[in-house]
């Protein structure tokens, strides 16, 4: 199976992809804090049935990090123009899902299907003790402690892996550190929010599989029900004894969930 690399140019930086299989279309997006290499469990087994492509999102990994205004959902539509993938199905997790569905509501024809994973949404309300949590480690990463910010992510009861991924967890914590400078760039990049899509949930048409790990986060559990309950054409997939990095914890079955899912699109 041959992988190709490269950078794509979006507004005021370049940024990073691998692509490599071949078949429909099939679009990574990491969350935060991480780079496309959290897609390790998955890259190369979907590459069997899908072309595949991850992107670091601008920021991360090897892509440019200006501070200059720029749109996440801006950035994607970039990569699938440039790289002709649309219709793709665009594969989500935690706050890159929020982007999924802001492409898929904005750009329909671009999008045939999405997977969205421990899902965040940026337009949600979250809670005063959740937002607090993020700003504290934001603050804590930006103020020098960088390790501890990273330690208080892996040892989090909603975001620890399950005993016995030892392996896993230092492969994480690897990638965690090489993004360590995200904890200032959160706080000083221009990132232009996305649409609000609370009052447009109902009106995405695209096909969408739900994966919501069962030791989330109860913020992401609600934004989980909520999007359950409005998207119009939803499959929910709830993984037992696994935390926020459900790709991670348990990528068996989201990889097997996934591929299921992207096999029965029309």
């Amino acid at each position: 199976m041959s992988l190709t690399h490269g950078w794509i140019q979006a507004k005021n930086a370049r940024l990073f992809y691998e692509m490599q299989g071949q078949g429909p279309p099939v679009v990574l997006l990491h969350g935060g804090f991480v780079d496309r290499r959290q897609w390790d469990p998955q890259f190369d087994e979907l590459a069997g049935h899908f072309q595949v492509v991850r992107l670091d999102g601008r920021g991360h990994g090897r892509s440019d990090a200006p501070l200059a205004e720029f749109s996440y959902a801006r950035d994607l539509v970039a990569l699938l123009d440039q790289l002709q993938l649309a219709p793709a199905v665009l594969v989500g997790f935690s706050r890159s899902c929020s982007v999924a569905l802001t492409v898929a509501f904005q750009h329909p024809a671009r999008v045939s299907g999405l997977v969205l994973a421990a899902p965040g949404l940026t337009s949600f309300p979250y809670s005063a003790e959740y937002v607090d949590y993020l700003q504290n480690l934001l603050i804590t990463g930006e103020s020098g402690h960088t390790g501890q910010a990273i330690q208080t992510i892996l040892d989090d009861p909603y975001w620890r892996l399950e005993e016995g991924r030892t392996r896993e967890r230092e492969w994480l914590k690897g990638i965690l550190a090489d993004n360590g400078h995200l904890f200032r760039w959160y706080m000083e990049a221009t990132h232009r929010d996305e649409e609000p899509m609370l009052p447009h949930l109902a009106e995405i048409q695209a096909p969408t599989l739900l994966v919501g790990p069962q030791r989330d986060y109860p913020d992401n559990q609600q934004v989980f029900q909520m999007l359950a309950g409005r998207l119009p054409a939803v499959q929910v997939v709830t993984v037992p004894e696994a935390g926020h990095f459900v790709t991670v914890d348990q990528p068996e079955v989201f990889n097997r969930e996934t591929i299921r899912f992207i096999d029965s699109l029309p």
